[in-house]
């Protein structure tokens, strides 16, 4: 039995969904929807900066923590690499920057979680772990003066020492300040994809964004 609902081009993970339904019954109302249009932003940044490089998306997976963006063989040169890797981020610090000048005019609730919501969304994702945005700059940063196998080796250290302490960070938290479902989903997202190692660097983005 497959564990993904294939509309087209994009698979859609049958633990997302049941993550989704968790998420929607411990956090109900507008504070669900807007993470995922915080997560939408993040993608949008993709797609637009993968147009620009002259690649095309070949396929698109909706997983329990994130999302994962395969893009075609074509090559477009480390540079291009990295911009595409960091270009969610950007979406993000945009939005939250948008989001934020709104909040200081007419300050509510829902406009300062758009803020967090797009904030955490950037920088968990420019974290130099294998499997997230920054982990796939890094290591065309480094190829690009080096070489793959080097940068993987590089990368490999980096991804292991930052997902030991994010998870010794999120373990101490819960500890002092008491058990946070959206912090042990972090940190678990983090050493999941730290473990898996690198996937096809050369034509594939894995952007993630813990929810």
């Amino acid at each position: 039995m497959s564990l993904y609902i294939t509309l087209g081009r994009v698979r859609i993970s049958v633990f997302f969904l049941a993550a989704f339904f968790i998420l929607y019954i411990l956090n109900p109302g507008v504070y669900i929807l807007i993470m995922l249009a915080s997560a939408a932003a993040h993608e949008a940044g993709h797609f637009v900066a993968a147009a620009f490089a002259g690649r095309r998306i070949s396929a698109f997976e909706i997983k329990p923590f994130g999302a994962q963006i395969t893009l075609d063989g074509r090559l477009s040169g480390y540079n291009s690499d990295i911009w595409i890797a960091v270009s969610g981020s950007v979406a993000n610090i945009f939005a939250g920057a948008t989001a934020y000048l709104f909040y200081k005019m007419h300050p509510s609730d829902d406009l300062f979680f758009l803020v967090l919501a797009n904030a955490a969304l950037a920088f968990v994702n420019l974290l130099p772990v294998n499997g997230f945005d920054g982990g796939a700059a890094l290591y065309a940063a480094i190829a690009s003066k080096t070489d793959c196998f080097l940068a993987q080796k590089i990368c490999d250290y980096v991804s292991v020492a930052f997902s030991g302490v994010i998870l010794c960070a999120a373990v101490f938290a819960c500890v002092r300040f008491g058990f946070n479902l959206s912090l042990v989903l972090i940190a678990s997202a983090i050493v999941f994809e730290a473990a898996y190692g690198f996937k096809s660097r050369e034509n594939r983005l894995f952007s993630k964004k813990p929810l």
